[in-house]
């Protein structure tokens, strides 16, 4: 999930142990010094699980798109993983907005230009801005490809009103 979004994570991690679930939570679980994608592929692959909490921030998140775009190869690779999609908002679903999310992304990585001119103009490396780059790049390639899976899944409605009847159909 996105950082902003860590509100119902904690109600439901208690909700899955209450069903006899082991929970680890990815960003109390990351060690310091761990890099972000090493920790994300062990994760992967030592759960048969791995719950994705949607919104319209973590849809348009670099990080976010590395995180599922492993989830999914993870499954296609192996093929004994499940990947559940649990949405905190339901922007995803409208058609107009994988175009809003886009122009979004597009204006992360005209900034991104921006700093590595400003960067080239100053004689300095660009690593840390091209590893950002790429991952928004990845992520405006594959978005597509991530909101079809969301939409052709059955997700759970994490929103207050509804989170009691869809954690119901776990």
């Amino acid at each position: 999930y996105s950082p902003q979004d860590a509100r119902p994570a904690p109600r439901l991690r208690r909700q899955l142990q209450r069903e006899g679930i082991s929970v680890q939570i990815a960003n109390a679980a990351l060690r310091q010094g761990q890099r972000i994608r090493d920790f994300v592929l062990g994760s992967i692959r030592t759960t048969s699980v791995t719950v994705w909490m949607v919104s319209s921030r973590s849809l348009i998140s670099g990080w976010i798109s590395v995180k599922v775009a492993t989830s999914l190869s993870d499954m296609a690779l192996w093929h004994e993983r499940q990947l559940i999609a649990c949405y905190l908002d339901d922007d995803f679903l409208q058609d107009a907005f994988r175009i809003r999310a886009t122009d979004e992304i597009d204006k992360q990585l005209a900034a991104i230009d921006e700093l590595i001119e400003q960067h080239r103009e100053r004689h300095i490396g660009t690593e840390d801005l091209d590893e950002k780059k790429s991952r928004l790049f990845d992520l405006r390639n594959n978005l597509g490809k991530l909101l079809s899976f969301l939409r052709d899944s059955l997700c759970l409605d994490l929103r207050d009103e509804q989170f009691s009847a869809s954690i119901s159909t776990l």
